[in-house]
């Protein structure tokens, strides 16, 4: 007996919502999880009929099915259900199945309200991932994101042949970077040093998934590059951190962001505006920290800013030296960084040798002067 619809009856006992899988019958294997209530487990076949020439894998699995002789096999897995339970029934099998088992299904989503299914060091990894802020990222960096290639399980070398290529990017700034992260859903997957860059059209025999560049796509794709390593393996350096907190666009299409390197001008300059920022600093983390580190002083020396007791920086812009006030009003128009670096050492000196008290630093209309000149700095560099 082969069933299109549900009797009365029956329908009466199904009591709400339910849960069920469609079955290819020449395989045994389950290729659809659904959801529904009344006769919605029939209606995939309709659909089929209705549009034969669709391009969704659901349908055309049903066509096949029906061009080999067989009928879908239909089960309900549960029912009896609420909506809400049907959802989280609905996706938690999809979940096992795409984790767990063999069977390839044709959902195009997982459901709804649901998560990817993940070991519990997956899990770790992902949502207990320490975010990477910019000012740790010291090298040029190439991020590729990786969502729809990735799967949890994958071994080193098919993790590498993934993230390596081929992508549509300009080779010469590829060439720049030290350091490309495979990404998926935010966090870094895999970390590689590129040893040399290649295009498609150079036909090597190191190009990755050679069978995805066919005769038919080739025009398309050979102007792409792709990366080679010394080692498959990712280099420990950023893994398993969360990209969540870099400002680049997260949602872009496009899955490569490039991340530069900040100056060592700008981190100084945002280090030190924050300590300025912290209504609890202590002056002695400006004048004379502790535990080996250096003060305020000493990182303006590495950098190369010239004492002169603000005698340059007063020669162009006059009293804004000594007024927040007179500060604030010129302070978008200073353009020269090696003018205002020496003015707030000059000003970090007057405290640190002059002042009647290191204390001063931290007076409200100094800490605002101090504040506007680092967050001026921060932006030339």
């Amino acid at each position: 007996m082969v069933l299109s619809r549900f009797s009365e009856r029956a329908l009466h006992n199904l009591k709400g919502y339910y849960v069920y899988a469609l079955i290819d019958p020449r395989t045994n294997h389950v290729f659809y999880i659904g959801k529904g209530t009344d006769d919605r487990v029939f209606a995939h076949e309709i659909e089929q009929n209705k549009d034969p020439e669709s391009e969704n894998r659901k349908l055309k699995t049903i066509h096949a099915i029906e061009a080999d002789g067989y009928c879908v096999k239909k089960v309900l897995l549960n029912w009896g259900l609420e909506e809400k339970e049907a959802f989280v029934a609905e996706a938690a099998l999809i979940n096992y199945f795409k984790f767990a088992s063999h069977e390839t299904l044709t959902n195009i989503v997982a459901g709804h309200h649901t998560h990817e299914a993940l070991t519990v060091e997956e899990f770790e990894k992902r949502y207990g991932a320490k975010p990477l802020s910019e000012d740790e990222i010291e090298d040029h960096v190439m991020v590729i994101k990786i969502n729809e290639k990735y799967h949890w399980g994958m071994s080193d070398f098919e993790l590498y042949e993934v993230v390596r290529g081929i992508w549509k990017a300009n080779i010469k700034r590829a060439s720049k970077v030290k350091y490309v992260f495979g990404v998926y859903n935010q966090l870094i997957v895999a970390v590689y040093k590129p040893k040399e860059w290649h295009y498609v059209h150079e036909k090597r025999n190191d190009v990755p998934r050679p069978n995805e560049i066919t005769k038919e796509n080739y025009e398309k794709v050979k102007g792409r590059i792709y990366f080679t390593c010394d080692d498959y393996k990712s280099d420990e350096c950023y893994l398993h951190r969360s990209i969540a907190d870099l400002s680049i666009n997260q949602s872009a299409q496009n899955p490569i962001s490039y991340i530069e390197p900040k100056s060592p001008m700008r981190l100084f300059a945002k280090k030190w505006c924050d300590k300025f920022r912290i209504a609890e600093t202590n002056y002695y983390e400006f004048i004379d920290p502790k535990d080996g580190e250096p003060d305020m002083g000493a990182e303006m020396r590495e950098l190369g800013f010239k004492m002169d007791c603000g005698n340059a920086f007063m020669s162009v812009y006059g009293n804004a030296i000594n007024d927040e006030k007179e500060l604030r009003k010129i302070i978008d128009g200073i353009h020269d960084v090696e003018l205002l670096g020496s003015a707030i050492y000059s000003k970090w000196r007057y405290y640190n040798h002059w002042a009647y008290s290191g204390a001063e630093i931290l007076e409200p209309q100094n800490r605002k002067w101090f504040i506007l000149a680092l967050r001026r700095l921060a932006e030339l560099t």
